[in-house]
């Protein structure tokens, strides 16, 4: 379970801190204006570090209720496979409180190395600033540009980038697989032949 934790948060991390690289990417040269004008690193970090808490208290308290209400939609229905009766979906606040500090502990520690960035580029880089893949625009063979050529060069263009979207993409697949490999996992008779007694007396529940 621990593993699987770091795993989530590794995943979330690396989600969160591609938007906010695109975002700072995008704004490069409005924070290079700002420190032309006097603005401090310290100021600028602060400046990303509380666009984020906006945005993680718009975007938090929203995933939960969606996620609240996909998991008692589909809990009910993943327990009824394992042969539980009655199923209920809990609503304790503890699940929220701390999914939410999980949620937010998550942000503010994928926002540092792109607030670092902002407060870190000069006024005359951020003027000069384009961010273009190399390669990006040339013609290749007789029928010029083509979207898939188009695509290829953008990838290919920025690698760490390429590497850090797709790393983030397969990762977030590649937990759906896990949980869906750990719910389809359940063997009742494996479950039953470690049962070293006749009869069993419990609740359905168990």
């Amino acid at each position: 379970i621990a593993a699987l934790l770091i795993f989530i948060i590794f995943t979330g991390y690396l989600i969160i801190y591609n938007i906010f690289r695109i975002s700072v990417a995008n704004d490069i040269r409005h924070y290079g204006m700002l420190k032309t004008i006097g603005t401090t690193q310290k100021q600028i970090k602060k400046m990303v570090m509380i666009q984020a808490l906006i945005l993680s208290a718009v975007g938090i308290p929203v995933g939960l209720l969606i996620g609240w209400i996909i998991g008692g939609i589909l809990c009910p229905v993943i327990i009824s496979t394992l042969e539980i009766y009655n199923p209920t979906v809990s609503i304790s606040p503890l699940i929220f409180i701390l999914s939410a500090l999980f949620s937010l502990i998550t942000v503010i520690l994928s926002c540092f190395k792109p607030a670092k960035t902002a407060a870190r580029v000069s006024p005359v880089e951020a003027i000069r600033y384009t961010e273009q893949a190399s390669g990006f625009g040339k013609r290749t063979g007789k029928k010029g540009v083509s979207l898939f050529g188009m695509a290829k060069a953008r990838f290919s263009g920025n690698k760490g980038k390429s590497f850090l979207v797709t790393s983030s993409l397969a990762l977030s697949i590649l937990i759906f697989t896990i949980t869906f490999i750990f719910v389809g996992s359940f063997n009742m008779e494996k479950f039953l032949s470690e049962i070293n007694t006749d009869f069993v007396v419990a609740q359905n529940d168990y």
